[in-house]
């Protein structure tokens, strides 16, 4: 007789298993994924921080710059810097202090000490990331559209990819040719790195794979594709140009300025004179009583011995 005592033992054991190991690996995947909207989020800040800020007054300016991930000039001083929860944190030789910030449209607004706000406004793009502009081209593959990468030398890029289907997360939809899919972020150069933040929370790292020699950067390398600073050897008549990423601002409004336009005098012909003017009739009596004046000679006076 067949014992089935510990049959409900081991169903009960196996269930527990396999609930520990799906919460194990939910667990792991939630972990995993804080991390990287962590990592994101850290990327997403630091490019956006990159370059020259300033604050002014009547009678001060106050100036932060970023040079890189940890390195800054505060108020012209050079201290080190790093990014905690809501707050730069910034040493300096008493110690560090922590600043909680944010950064809107209005500009980067730091919390001071005493409790007073500072909001400064970006004056110019970090020093690495002006030398990175304008457009870098993928290799070519067969008749498909090139891959490219628009830079603006401050800290927007424009990612034209090449993928087929539908279009992802983040991306805009398909433009030009087929299989050109357009994605925008935020980059910053730090050392041989480029760094590539989405706006739909993905971080990718380019390789600098050649610099001139004023220290711009001609091309990079993304994953295993070279992508260069040159225009495609036959572009295809098809497809969309590229254009450069621009700057969050909306366009100017249209100033109508009134433009006085003098009107010509009456037209005449150049070799005739206009009409004289008519004149008066003369008044016969008073003409005939005065008696006729000798005629005036002008210029006849030089060479006489009187000097008259």
């Amino acid at each position: 007789m067949a014992d089935y005592s510990s049959a409900p033992i081991d169903q009960m054991r196996h269930t527990f298993i396999k609930t520990s190991i799906s919460l194990f690996l939910l667990i792991l995947l939630l972990g995993a994924r804080a991390g990287a909207q962590e990592s994101y989020a850290y990327d997403w800040e630091l490019s956006q921080l990159r370059g020259s800020w300033e604050y002014h007054t009547f009678r001060d300016k106050w100036s932060l710059v970023f040079e890189c991930d940890h390195k800054m000039l505060f108020d012209r001083e050079a201290a080190d810097y790093s990014l905690v929860p809501g707050a730069i944190r910034i040493q300096d030789g008493s110690g560090s202090t922590d600043y909680p910030y944010r950064i809107s449209a209005e500009g980067l607004t730091l919390t001071l000490p005493d409790g007073s706000e500072r909001t400064y406004k970006n004056t110019d793009p970090g020093e690495a990331e002006r030398g990175v502009f304008g457009t870098m081209y993928g290799s070519k593959n067969g008749s498909a559209p090139r891959e490219n990468i628009s830079f603006d030398g401050d800290h927007l890029f424009v990612y034209h990819s090449l993928q087929s289907g539908s279009t992802g997360p983040g991306e805009t939809g398909a433009i030009g040719n087929a299989g050109l899919v357009e994605t925008r972020g935020v980059y910053r150069v730090e050392a041989d790195v480029v760094v590539l933040a989405f706006y739909d929370s993905t971080t990718l790292e380019a390789k600098v794979h050649y610099r001139d020699d004023d220290g711009s950067i001609t091309s990079i390398t993304l994953g295993d594709r070279l992508f260069a600073n040159e225009e495609p050897a036959a572009a295809s008549t098809s497809a969309s140009p590229v254009q450069n990423p621009t700057a969050y601002s909306s366009p100017p409004p249209d100033i109508l300025v009134p433009v006085y336009v003098p009107q010509a005098p009456p037209a005449y012909s150049i070799s005739t004179r206009p009409a004289a003017p008519a004149a008066k009739p003369a008044n016969t009596d008073r003409n005939a009583a005065k008696p006729k004046e000798p005629q005036r000679e002008f210029g006849t006076t030089r060479g006489k011995g009187d000097g008259r």
